[in-house]
């Protein structure tokens, strides 16, 4: 695997708008240059497989999925690997007994915002055994999780996994949950939406927004390395 690039793209916010699917143009384009140049796709995002499922319309073009902050990768191959720590499913029959969700992965417990308080106090009170962390994931969405948790434990998981550790990284952005991401690249590349934090930390800030972002870096800055 060396001398490959590999492009690890958020989704929400980043490869699309957030709750959005991929633009049309976006995925045609990438197809185009999936089969122009030499690199891999992976999505990196909160979201479980299934919505991820549903907003890639063209899921055949990723070659990887970070999925769930980092708890599931999941492969082309149909493989998908689970993180979780002893007793996680106990965590979650108790979140279940108290706490609606708005949406489960295999691994995290989402919740909408408007339970909160509620989802708080649970914690305080029931789950002071367990190693979790409870982090805002979305715009109104917060989820329990492992400790520790983030993209670039996902990132490495995958690396460990596919055997591509080799490989030159090149990471997109647009919030701070991005930038474990930009801590394990080559190359840190901000959207042109992306929070003023996650643009100081990127070698590059792209004028374009979302997906457009993310195919100008494919054709420009991979296209340009893989032949340098």
């Amino acid at each position: 695997m060396s001398g490959e690039w590999i492009v690890v793209s958020d989704y929400d916010g980043t490869l699309a708008e957030e709750n959005r699917e991929v633009e049309p143009r976006v995925l045609e384009k990438l197809e185009e240059l999936k089969a122009k140049y030499p690199f891999k796709f992976v999505i990196a995002t909160a979201r479980p497989l299934e919505d991820i499922s549903r907003f890639v319309g063209k899921l055949w073009l990723v070659d990887a999925l970070i999925l769930e902050v980092g708890s599931v990768v999941a492969l082309p191959e149909a493989l998908e690997v689970i993180f979780k720590p002893w007793g996680w499913d106990r965590l979650r029959a108790v979140l279940r007994e108290s706490v609606p969700a708005v949406n489960e992965g295999r691994v995290l417990y989402y919740v909408d915002e408007e339970e909160l308080q509620v989802a708080e106090r649970v914690a305080r009170e029931k789950l002071g055994a367990f190693g979790y962390d409870l982090a805002k994931v979305g715009s109104r969405t917060y989820a329990f999780m492992p400790r520790g948790i983030d993209k670039g434990v996902g990132l490495e998981r995958l690396l460990k996994l596919t055997g591509w550790s080799d490989a030159m990284i090149v990471s997109i952005g647009d919030s701070r949950t991005d930038l474990p991401l930009f801590q394990k690249s080559k190359v840190k590349v901000a959207v042109g939406n992306a929070a003023r934090e996650v643009k100081e930390k990127a070698d590059i800030v792209c004028e374009e927004k979302y997906g457009d972002c993310v195919v100008r870096v494919i054709e420009e800055i991979v296209n340009r390395m893989s032949y340098s």
